[in-house]
């Protein structure tokens, strides 16, 4: 019967997901590809059920994150389009069901972020815009969750690097000042959210290698510190986080540059011992 394969499928997927967490991507993608095959031969059985092509949706995504994980780019972009189109007519079909926006949200941020990492910039900017059109559609009748605005803060970090690639400065800033103000309020709201702290730390390092690239290096120093106090004070609450230490030694390199370019040698020289530290640990 339907409901037992979709049942099955759902088996399939649970150990999917625990070869994926022990590190074996061969076999996560083995049983993923059993829950794919379960899926469609659903949907093509009973194609009026809207909970099986949105589980097979989620399948092609799922699988494409692995071939993206794994470095095959031309097998992730095909399993995300597949993703995508059902995500599509689902979304066209059904407009008021926000669950399917957010699966589609999922994979038009997924597409961007691909197209990103593989330098297409422009196709890049064509996917972190629909997402920012979804994402403000969702945060417009769910205003009350957090995650809608933390995915467009994200969205708008990555428009504003890609604008500033392609030289458009004022948009860059737009973008970087709109995902800034995004973050702030987030934090305002949820003060003990050590991600949305860390997350404002990358938005003032995005702020701070912007002015340091336009030659306002008053401006990149004022953000940059807010990054180093951030991160500091994360660390101390978290002292084993590689990554808090990671994004401290790569915020002190150009801090250290600053005060050096302004003259002031010994704080530069303190800078970049910090960071030689905090390197040779990691």
């Amino acid at each position: 019967s339907a409901d037992f394969r979709h049942n099955l499928s759902i088996s399939y997927n649970y150990m999917a997901s625990i070869y994926y967490d022990l590190g074996d991507s061969k076999m996560a993608l083995e049983f993923n590809k059993k829950v794919l095959k379960v899926l469609e031969m659903l949907v093509s059985g009973e194609p009026g059920r809207n909970d099986f092509w949105r589980d097979l949706s989620a399948s092609y995504n799922t699988i494409a994150n692995i071939y993206k994980t794994n470095g095959d780019t031309k097998k992730a972009l095909e399993y995300f389009e597949k993703g995508k189109e059902i995500s599509e007519a689902l979304v066209a079909l059904n407009p008021i069901r926000t669950d399917f926006k957010r699966d589609l949200s999922v994979i038009f941020h997924n597409l961007g972020r691909l197209y990103e990492t593989i330098g297409e910039q422009k196709k890049a900017m064509v996917y972190f815009e629909k997402n920012t059109e979804i994402l403000e559609s969702l945060i417009s009748i769910e205003p009350g969750i957090s995650h809608f605005r933390d995915i467009l803060s994200v969205c708008s970090n990555s428009l504003g690097k890609i604008y500033q690639n392609l030289g458009d400065i004022k948009k860059a800033l737009e973008f970087f000042e709109k995902s800034l103000k995004i973050r702030i309020e987030l934090l305002v709201n949820e003060p003990d959210r050590i991600d949305f702290r860390n997350s404002l730390s990358i938005n003032y390092n995005y702020l701070g290698n912007f002015y340091f690239y336009m030659g306002d290096l008053i401006k990149a120093l004022d953000f940059f510190e807010k990054e180093k106090e951030i991160l500091e004070d994360l660390l101390t609450l978290e002292p084993y986080r590689t990554d808090f230490m990671s994004n401290l030694a790569g915020n002190l390199n150009p801090l250290g540059n600053i005060y050096l370019t302004n003259g002031d040698t010994k704080k530069a020289l303190e800078l970049f011992e910090k960071e030689k530290e905090i390197s040779e640990f990691l």
